[in-house]
């Protein structure tokens, strides 16, 4: 896919997103900062929706890279934007994800 934008260090520095537009917590500033890319290209490099929703993508995106004999070592669930620490508690990120997401795409896969 093309970058048909300027380049994410001048991003950072126009619109002064920190630490960079698909990690700031500033999601209204980010969005208009990347405006220019497609939906397609936003949807390339981000998992978004409810828990049913992220585990769907994740398993397919696995399924999808295993035929094409893409293997990977991690996936990281870094939450957007980040969560204010301390993230502490039953609804915490950390808390939330291993057992809405990760136990799921465990036992989807184990089926593949």
């Amino acid at each position: 896919m093309d970058w048909c934008g300027a380049s994410p260090i001048q991003i950072k520095e126009k619109y002064g997103v920190w630490p960079d537009f698909h990690h700031s917590e500033d999601l209204v500033a980010s969005g208009t900062a990347v405006n220019f890319l497609s939906d397609e290209q936003a949807l390339a490099f981000s998992l978004l929706g409810d828990a049913k929703m992220i585990i769907s993508q994740i398993v397919g995106l696995i399924k999808e890279a295993s035929e094409l004999s893409i293997d990977f070592d991690y996936i990281v669930l870094h939450p957007i934007p980040n969560p204010r620490y301390p993230d502490l508690g039953s609804e915490s990120y950390m808390e939330r994800v291993p057992v809405e997401i990760i136990d799921d795409v465990k036992k989807a896969l184990s089926k593949f």
